[in-house]
């Protein structure tokens, strides 16, 4: 159901210059919000902004260059958010956070703060950037945080064992079982960050958004995933038919729409109908190694602000 047009509200759509980010960030503001997207490039982020504030009726869209590899530029955006909020407030504050960013490489690449890429884009940067903004999410009467994932189940069978074993993936690197592991610490961290956040009513949800044909989705080679070499003309076929566009109406819905207290802690497919967690992200043991592991990532990365 489409809400009516809202002013009121302010999002951070990470990964918005493309794809499922910036149709989610399109629609968003689309429905009134100001939105505040982000992605690497700067001509390519202009253009974004122009296109989703025409579609829009409104100029208050805005873009913040970000490499979200690092944990210095994580921290940093956080920080510049807060400025810019601060600018347009009061109140400053952050009423939805999208951290739909991610990455896939064919080959293992080591990031400014020497840690494996995909682990730092995927993982790290959404748990970075949410701790950055948390004093906006939590000024805001009904704060969201969405964070952007896979089909879990799909995934937990690309990491077979122990979650946080060799985490910066050093041996035997394989693209999609090094992105299966970060999406599923992710979703272990969310479910981690829903309980720490309960009672103040910061709503957390992880969503499939389901297929769609993106420039992370065109990076899905044969050499990243293995076990499509000999389907993949016909994976391709399909995956060329993903609609960015619909599968960004999920992040909108859980962004926008869906009660809180329905949505927190929870997994969502990509027909925004709750899903099930994979066992291997709902042990509390591993939960609490997720959250102690991403901590001490960030505070021993070289490029972050606490050294």
């Amino acid at each position: 159901m489409t809400q009516p047009a809202d002013d009121s509200r302010i999002a951070l759509v990470t990964g918005a210059t493309s794809g499922i980010g910036f149709h989610t960030a399109s629609e968003l503001a689309a429905r009134g919000a100001t939105v505040l997207i982000t992605g690497r490039d700067q001509q390519r982020g202009e253009d974004a902004v122009k296109a989703i504030a025409s579609a829009a009726g409104h100029t208050r869209v805005e873009f913040f260059q970000a490499d979200h590899s690092t944990v210095g530029a994580n921290d940093r955006l956080g920080a510049a958010v807060a400025e810019r909020l601060a600018q347009l407030g009061p109140p400053t504050r952050l009423d939805v956070l999208v951290n739909n960013v991610g990455a896939i490489f064919a080959t293992r690449t080591v990031t400014a703060d020497g840690y494996e890429a995909t682990l730092a884009v995927n993982f790290l940067a959404p748990v970075v950037l949410t701790h950055a903004v948390m004093p906006l999410l939590r000024a805001s009467g009904s704060p969201r945080c969405v964070n952007v994932t896979s089909s879990l189940a799909w995934l937990a069978r690309q990491v077979p064992g122990d979650l946080l074993a060799d985490i910066q993936t050093t041996h035997d690197y394989v693209g999609i079982r090094a992105h299966a592991r970060a999406k599923l610490l992710t979703a272990a961290w969310t479910i981690a960050l829903s309980e720490e956040q309960a009672g103040t009513g910061l709503a957390v949800a992880t969503v499939n958004p389901g297929m769609a044909w993106t420039t992370m989705t065109a990076a899905l080679t044969p050499q990243v995933v293995p076990s499509w070499r000999y389907v993949y003309p016909l994976v391709r076929f399909f995956q060329k038919r993903g609609d960015p566009a619909k599968a960004a109406r999920v992040c909108v819905e859980l962004a926008w729409t869906a009660s809180p207290a329905a949505i927190s802690g929870r997994y969502f497919t990509e027909h925004g109908k709750p899903g099930r967690y994979p066992g291997v992200v709902t042990d509390p043991a591993v939960r609490d190694q997720v959250a102690g592991t991403a901590d001490d990532l960030a505070r021993h990365a070289p490029t972050g602000t606490v050294a």
